[in-house]
């Protein structure tokens, strides 16, 4: 790496680990003085459903038909069977019955085990993507696991680390010269996307490096992870109408839900009243554009030479695009950050990312003293907004780079065509004494 690379890797790295002190010191100060304050708030509810997504799961799996279970309604059933089996087999070890007298300390201890345990697995993950020394590779751990986002997902119990952490082993391994590691990786992301759906976007990478075989057998693994689970259940596949019937379900019950959310969606539930428009209207307004905008992503990725903005644009679409993308979801962008920091070829702009990820990772709760709005979650979305068009502009920038450089090897092409033809029509006229 030359000396200006190293001193705008210098930059990125203690800007971002002395930014993210900065906020974590804040956040923690704010929290030991008014423990039940603002920065609670960094937790669902302030914390009062401690662990509710994976005690939730756990009852709806109790009897392995989760399709037709009514706690909290159909439209809470929207994870693909490999979940409900998954956690069919924690009720089993934790003796769980589904009742709420079950929910005993014996259980939450236990729940609380599996959540650090998941949460273990994804810092080894971090831990092992991160370049450079011991140290930094343990900061950096820190920071990410430290996070916002790591602190919400780790009190709602979310399975989205077992998620992250496959989609990072395949970012990791997709590449290797071991067959043996590549393959383990499909299987990886197959497993994270039959868990969480989206990371199956990042299969892309495989079609971008030509690799079509590879492509086959990972959607091969994605179809096998999702459907093949369902036999499993009772009723085995009879329950894909079904769980297609909750997935609709439950884009309609939280597509205008307030909550913390992700994407452009977030401004459309934000407040009915802030823009004066119907939200149906303004939401029928804004998904074609966001859809064309993904697309033209997509497409435009395959011009893109760096590894951590193709991947990148990839993550941004699938925080920015889904109608219900619970907060959780933005533990997607922690492998983006590392390859961000782990990119050979650096440039000052790459620095202009950085605020934008400090406000994504922030822990610091921000919240409005008129309106009671968290803030930082306002600011989150705007710097995910802000990244994605950004990552889109990288992407036009490339395309015409490739165009640019087309149209000149192909001029170059015809100059060299041209003094070819002159040099024979030169050897001709000497070798018949023309214009002698």
């Amino acid at each position: 790496m030359s000396e200006k690379k190293e001193k705008i890797a210098g930059v990125q790295i203690w800007s971002l680990m002395i930014g993210f002190a900065i906020l974590f010191v804040l956040f923690i100060s704010g929290l030991w003085f008014h423990p039940a304050g603002n920065q609670s708030q960094v937790f669902f509810r302030q914390g009062e459903d401690y662990m509710a997504d994976f005690l939730n799961v756990m009852r709806y799996s109790v009897d392995r038909n989760p399709y037709v279970n009514e706690v909290n309604g159909l439209c809470e059933k929207a994870y693909f069977p490999i979940s409900y089996c998954l956690f069919y087999g924690f009720d089993k070890i934790l003796g769980f019955q589904g009742g709420e007298n079950d929910i005993t300390s014996f259980v939450r201890s236990g729940v609380t085990l599996l959540v650090m345990f998941m949460m273990v697995l994804l810092a080894v993950q971090i831990y092992d993507m991160t370049d450079g020394r011991k140290v930094f590779k343990v900061l950096m751990t820190m920071v990410l696991m430290s996070s916002g986002v790591s602190l919400f997902a780790c009190e709602r119990g979310n399975i989205i680390f077992l998620a992250v952490s496959g989609m990072i082993f395949f970012l990791v391994t997709y590449e290797s010269d071991k067959w043996v590691l590549r393959e383990l990786g499909y299987i990886a992301l197959a497993l994270a996307a039959a868990l969480k759906g989206w990371p199956a976007l990042l299969g892309l990478l495989l079609l971008y490096n030509r690799q079509w075989k590879e492509a086959v057998r990972l959607l091969i693994y994605g179809l096998a992870a999702s459907f093949l689970p369902f036999l499993l259940l009772q009723g085995g596949f009879s329950n894909i109408p079904l769980w297609w019937r909750n997935f609709q379900l439950n884009t309609e019950v939280y597509e205008f839900e307030r909550q913390q959310k992700l994407g452009y969606h977030y401004f459309i539930a934000y407040d009915e009243t802030l823009f004066y428009f119907d939200q149906l209207k303004l939401r029928d307004f804004w998904k074609p554009w966001f859809y064309l905008l993904a697309v033209f992503g997509m497409v435009t990725n395959i011009f893109q030479k760096k590894k951590w903005i193709r991947v990148a644009v990839l993550v941004s679409i699938m925080l920015v695009l889904p109608s219900n993308c619970g907060f959780y979801c933005l533990l997607y962008i922690f492998p983006v950050i590392l390859l961000w920091l782990n990119e050979k070829e650096k440039t000052w702009t790459d620095l202009l990312y950085l605020p934008l990820f400090l406000l994504l990772l922030c822990p610091y709760q921000m919240i409005s003293v008129n309106t009671g709005r968290n803030l930082t979650l306002l600011w989150g979305n705007i710097a995910l907004l802000v990244l994605f068009f950004a990552l889109l502009i990288e992407n036009i920038v490339s395309v015409m780079k490739y165009v640019k450089g087309k149209n000149w090897s192909n001029l170059q092409k015809k100059k060299e065509k041209k003094q070819e033809q002159e040099h024979i029509t030169e050897i001709g006229k000497g070798a018949f004494g023309i214009g002698n």
